[in-house]
């Protein structure tokens, strides 16, 4: 019983406390640099395509932009044809 009580107070109790402290303030963006992601756009309405202003728009474009936000991501749009987006490689 003694062990026991010694190893909770004075070894788990304070790493636990440092890891929970530790982990206030932490965001995962913010830990590293900016990512630039390459997203391949093609014509499949109403899923993904180029509105009339020449702008990506769709509901594949809605998805990563809010994802994009909340991870801290920048978006480089590549347009093409659904073959180009999937079977060459956007360098």
């Amino acid at each position: 019983m003694l062990k026991i009580n010694f190893f909770f107070r004075f070894l788990f109790l304070p790493l636990l406390l440092l890891l929970i402290a530790s982990s206030f303030g932490y965001s995962p963006a913010e830990a590293r640099d900016q990512v630039i992601l390459k997203i391949g756009i093609y014509e499949n309405p109403p899923k993904i395509f180029i509105s009339e202003s020449g702008k990506p728009a769709g509901i594949f474009v809605d998805i990563i932009e809010h994802i994009a936000h909340r991870e801290g991501w920048k978006l480089q749009y590549v347009f093409g044809t659904w073959g180009c987006c999937i079977f060459h490689p956007i360098s």
